[in-house]
């Protein structure tokens, strides 16, 4: 990507190309080392960024402390400086997203515009998941704002327009009819967990007979372990990965009520989706009991946004009684968090704590939020 610095290489078939030309810069200038110090910069910023939020929104002391506490004790959050992995930056351009859209509701000044499409499209190209979050954030405000409507429309466009974009670039550059490798690979991965069974119309299809055999031979609903077994080489075959995105798709289609239904069966337990200690701290011993008190909380933590999901209702009838910016945050960021997770449970078929990070920073402040309301009595 760095020796060949052009539309063809940046725009790749394997995957959306921000996080790693980020890492492949700092490495080639710098070092790896170089890499963890910027990512723990951007860790620091972004709790900065969390209090500027609360600061702009007027919480008092005592909440913002509590607040910032728990989101910088959270190692679902935190850990991932450490690592080599989309979560770091995606949970940085998130907080900016919402910086910039917080101050948008106060004072509208036109940089701050810029930063929320800047973050928005960068929040796609980090991972295609997560367009929905800044589109429908932009969309849902444009439903409730009296003035600037056309504007956060247009941004929203602008945001969304980015995937169409970079599918064009990849049947352009690659012959490629997706997004990314791994949007494929996920989605051959939910037929494999939901043991959805191709109709015999797919049988000409080389993963029909495979996906069949596998389903009833392995407990592990891996897609990259079936992968691998009939050929590791296929994740360089465009025409394979063409015919995988349109049998992946087919497959799902065919079965939609059973994969909705396992969908909304599932999607509570991704709440309660842990993470190994391996990922907080690479032991080979018994963790100690800091690092498992961590554990817990981050756990505790991520299946607490389950009670921002089931309040989301709540906070959309208080914010149509009540119009200030503090409840349309908070409608708007539960509505998020709601559809987010979601997309998630529909699309992913492993690691939701992982993806879900996101959206822990968020749900931090609305569960803190609705803790003010509570200790308040109202």
């Amino acid at each position: 990507m760095l020796t060949q610095f052009v539309p063809a290489t940046i725009i790749n078939e394997y995957r959306t190309p921000v996080y790693s030309l980020f890492v492949a810069l700092l490495i080639k200038f710098f070092s790896l080392d170089f890499v963890i110090i910027i990512q723990s910069i951007l860790g620091l910023a972004t709790l900065f960024l969390h209090f500027f939020i609360l600061q702009s929104l007027k919480a008092k002391p005592l909440p913002t402390t509590l607040i910032l506490l728990a989101i910088v004790g959270n190692p679902l959050i935190f850990q991932w400086e450490r690592f080599i992995m989309t979560e770091t930056i995606a949970i940085f351009f998130v907080t900016v997203f919402l910086f910039a859209w917080v101050h948008i509701q106060i004072s509208k000044k036109s940089w701050y515009w810029a930063i929320l499409i800047v973050s928005g499209c960068t929040l796609m190209l980090i991972r295609p998941a997560f367009v929905l979050f800044p589109t429908v954030a932009l969309l849902a405000t444009a439903l409730t704002a009296k003035k600037g409507r056309i504007l956060y429309v247009l941004s929203a466009c602008i945001i969304a327009a980015i995937p169409v974009i970079y599918q064009i670039g990849n049947i352009r550059f690659h012959q490629y009819y997706g997004i990314q490798h791994v949007g494929e690979i996920a989605a051959f991965g939910k037929i494999l967990r939901y043991d959805l069974t191709p109709k015999t119309s797919l049988s000409a299809s080389y993963f029909y007979e495979p996906t069949i055999r596998f389903g009833t031979t392995l407990s592990e609903k891996s897609p990259f372990i079936l992968i691998d077994s009939l050929d590791p080489t296929l994740y360089q075959n465009t025409q394979k990965m063409n015919e995988l995105q349109q049998f992946a798709k087919q497959v799902i289609i065919d079965n939609l009520p059973l994969y909705i239904g396992k969908t909304l069966v599932l999607y509570p337990t991704t709440f309660f989706d842990q993470l190994d200690n391996e990922l907080l701290i690479r032991v080979t011993h018994k963790p100690p009991l800091w690092l498992s008190l961590l554990q817990l909380f981050g756990t505790i933590m991520h299946a607490s946004m389950l009670v921002v999901v089931l309040l989301t209702p709540v906070a959309v009838v208080e914010f149509l009684k009540r119009k200030t910016i503090v409840t349309k945050a908070v409608a708007i960021g539960s509505l998020l968090i709601c559809m987010q997770t979601m997309l998630h449970a529909a699309l992913i078929y492993e690691e939701w704590g992982r993806l879900n990070a996101i959206i822990i920073p968020m749900g931090t402040l609305i569960l803190g939020y609705w803790s003010g309301r509570l200790w308040r009595g109202k």
